[in-house]
């Protein structure tokens, strides 16, 4: 670490809660439109969860739930994603969807 003469003034228009918004975990990557679909036998623990602040819920004449959110972060949503099986399907975006093909296994429980 190194210890600088000048001081660091703080930009006042920089939010921390704004910028690791930007992200879904850790990894700060360009912001696309997500959309995802939790199957009716999934859907109520599904609104249980914050997978995301700025997310919406709209729940489906089906009973099935559609969440929806704008951050980048797509590994580690697909990381996350696993662990709910075959109980979410991803809308958007393509490129997410296409990592979670064929791996979203049919799971006994619920997170």
């Amino acid at each position: 670490m190194d210890i600088l003469a000048e001081p660091f003034a703080r930009d006042p228009e920089f939010s921390l809660g704004a910028f690791a918004e930007r992200a879904f975990g850790v990894f700060q990557e360009k912001l696309v439109d997500v959309a995802w679909r939790f199957a009716p036998s999934a859907a109520a623990t599904a609104r249980e969860f914050l997978f995301h602040p700025g997310q919406t819920q709209e729940p489906q004449d089906d009973g099935s739930l559609i969440v929806r959110f704008r951050c980048g972060g797509l590994l580690e949503m697909a990381w996350h994603l696993y662990i709910w099986g075959d109980g979410v399907e991803v809308l958007e975006p393509a490129s997410l969807r296409r990592m979670t093909e064929g791996h979203r296994p049919h799971w006994p429980a619920l997170p």
